[in-house]
């Protein structure tokens, strides 16, 4: 099957799943070869990702005084760390839950499960950026709330495991992302 087929098929099984659909994981290659494909979704992601970080520094900071080849390549490197930490993390997570079997599997989904997640983050940001103040804070919560749910629903599914255990992978991987976060915004200083 060609890379495009493939990353179709992906993207169909992602929005299945965003239906609360667990047949969505038919449509993924859940082979060690399509593991390594789903990583193309970070760059599907990346230009989605860039605007979000463009937004958030133009509202903490003086945009005209940054140094955008600076923050640019904090960032990239950053976006590869935040790309392979959880999945490396689940990698041994899945062996301690012992669901070693569905890892694969589970990161394919949750990997092109990101393509879904940005194309409803950017036009949320982009709303929240236009509206001033508190109201505009506030359109980002029930975004960030159905993202975790749907992260919830993915491992849930495709891991094969307890709410409970779902709801801690998803916390988990949140608070990695906060990390990981809060290190690039240390390092461009911004």
């Amino acid at each position: 099957m060609s890379r495009a087929r493939e990353a179709a098929y992906a993207l169909f099984g992602a929005y299945r799943l965003a239906r609360l659909d667990p047949s969505g994981l038919q449509y993924f290659n859940a082979t060690v070869r399509g593991f390594w494909r789903s990583f193309l979704a970070a760059l599907i992601v990346a230009p989605g990702y860039a605007i979000l970080i463009g937004l958030e520094l133009t509202e903490t900071a003086d945009a005209a005084s940054l140094d955008w080849g600076s923050i640019a390549l904090v960032q990239a490197v950053f976006y590869a760390i935040s790309w392979t930490a959880f999945p490396l993390a689940m990698h041994y997570l899945t062996a301690l839950i012992d669901r070693h079997e569905d890892y694969v599997g589970y990161i394919v989904a949750y990997n092109w499960a990101a393509v879904v997640q940005m194309g409803v983050m950017l036009p949320a940001a982009a709303l929240q950026a236009m509206i001033p103040g508190d109201v505009g804070g506030l359109i980002m919560l029930p975004v960030v709330a159905a993202t975790a749910f749907y992260q919830w629903f993915i491992a849930r599914t495709a891991l094969r495991i307890s709410r409970g255990t779902a709801a801690g992978i998803v916390g988990f991987d949140f608070a990695l992302s906060l990390f990981i976060a809060g290190i690039a915004a240390t390092v461009r200083g911004v």
